[in-house]
C-alpha cells in the first residue's frame, strides 16, 4: 500500500483558512490542487505566480513587521476578498507604490493574489460562486521583453502567440498583478497593448493590483493619455511603501 506523501503546512496557502487542529493529510490533496504534487503545479503554476511567492499570505507576509500601512491595507483587502465570495461584494483595484525598488510591493501584491486563489478553491468546493480563471500574475517588464521579441520574429511566431496568450489570461482573470507597471521607455506598440489590457478591466470592472515605482499621479506618462489614467484612480485605492530595499533579507 501507497504511502500518502507528506508536505510542510507552513507552507499552504490555506494554512490560516482550516481549523487549526485539522490534521496535514487531511487537506494534502487540496494542498495538491493548489501548489502541485512536487510544489511546482497546481492551480499557483496557472496563475503564473512567481515560485519564490508561491507560499506567502497575506496573514504573514514577511514585510507586513516594517510596512505599517501596508500591512492594515492588506489586512481590509483580505476582508474584501472574504466579502467578495460570501455576498458579491465588488472588489476594488489597489496601486502599491514606492520610490526605491525592494520595499515589498510584490511580496504582498502575490500573498493577495494566493489568498484570492485560496479563497476561490475552497469557494468551488463548497458549491459557492467562484471563477474559473480566478488570478494571474504579469510582470510587465517581462512581458515587455517577450512583446520586443515577438515582433522581432514575426506575426506568426510561437513567442507572439504566448504574448497574446497572456494577454488574454491577464484580460479574463478576475484578479491580476501588474507587477512594475511604470514603464518608462515603452515601445509604441507594447504601450498600446497595455493599454488595451488596463482598459478592458476597467470597462469590466476586474480589480488589479498594481506595483509600481512611480505614484499614481504619474500614470499618464505610462499609458501615453490621461483618460485611462483617471479611469484607474477612480476605482483604485493608493498604497504607499516607505523605507529602503529589504532585497536579500527574505
Amino acid at each position: 500500500m501507497t504511502q500518502a506523501p507528506s508536505f510542510d503546512p507552513s507552507t499552504s496557502i490555506l494554512r490560516h483558512l482550516v481549523a487549526a487542529k485539522t490534521p496535514p493529510a487531511q487537506y494534502l490533496g487540496h494542498h495538491i490542487a493548489l501548489h502541485g504534487g512536487s510544489g511546482i503545479g497546481g492551480a499557483l503554476q496557472a496563475a503564473n505566480i512567481p515560485q519564490d511567492y508561491r507560499h506567502l499570505t497575506p496573514q504573514d507576509a514577511p514585510m507586513l513587521g516594517t510596512q505599517a500601512d501596508a500591512a492594515r491595507a492588506a489586512k481590509r483587502l483580505s476582508e474584501r476578498f472574504r466579502e467578495h465570495f460570501k455576498d458579491g461584494y465588488r472588489l476594488r483595484s489597489a496601486y502599491l507604490h514606492s520610490t526605491s525598488p525592494g520595499t515589498g510591493k510584490t511580496t504582498l501584491a502575490c500573498a493577495l493574489l494566493n489568498e484570492f486563489i485560496a479563497l476561490n478553491y475552497l469557494a468551488k468546493l463548497k458549491g459557492f460562486p467562484h471563477h474559473r480563471n480566478p488570478a494571474y500574475f504579469l510582470d510587465v517588464n517581462a512581458w515587455q521583453g517577450s512583446y520586443n521579441l515577438a515582433v522581432a520574429l514575426g506575426k506568426d511566431s510561437a513567442e507572439m502567440q504566448a504574448f497574446v496568450a497572456e494577454l488574454r489570461m491577464a484580460q479574463t482573470a478576475q484578479l491580476i498583478v501588474l507587477d512594475d507597471i511604470g514603464v518608462r521607455e515603452a515601445t509604441p506598440g507594447f504601450r498600446t497593448h497595455l493599454h488595451t489590457l488596463v482598459n478592458a478591466r476597467v470597462a469590466a470592472g476586474k480589480p488589479t493590483i498594481y506595483t509600481s515605482n512611480i505614484e499614481m499621479k504619474e500614470l499618464a506618462m505610462v499609458f501615453g493619455e490621461q483618460r485611462l489614467a483617471d479611469r484607474v484612480k477612480e476605482q483604485c485605492v493608493e498604497i504607499a511603501f516607505t523605507g529602503e530595499s529589504k532585497r536579500g533579507l527574505r
